[in-house]
């Protein structure tokens, strides 16, 4: 038997709302150091559809991360 662990991935725009901004970085412009982009299967089980991470890749800018989609998503 496979068990997974389930967490949660946010899209990009979730860290530019202003909710987040003002909660989560005090108000500041942030800057990450690295942007994973995750790459995934839609599996179901007894009735319930999930998303299964099939690789993850680090990339140190959101530039280099955008060309990788840009280039695997055939």
């Amino acid at each position: 038997m496979v068990f997974y662990n389930p967490f949660t991935c946010f899209y990009p725009e979730f860290y530019q709302t202003l909710l987040v901004r003002l909660y989560s970085f005090d108000g500041k412009a942030v800057t990450p150091t690295t942007t994973t982009v995750i790459t995934w299967t839609e599996e179901q089980s007894n009735g319930t559809t999930y998303r299964k991470v099939t690789d993850a890749r680090q990339f140190t800018n959101y530039t280099d991360a955008q060309s990788y989609i840009r280039d695997t998503s055939g």
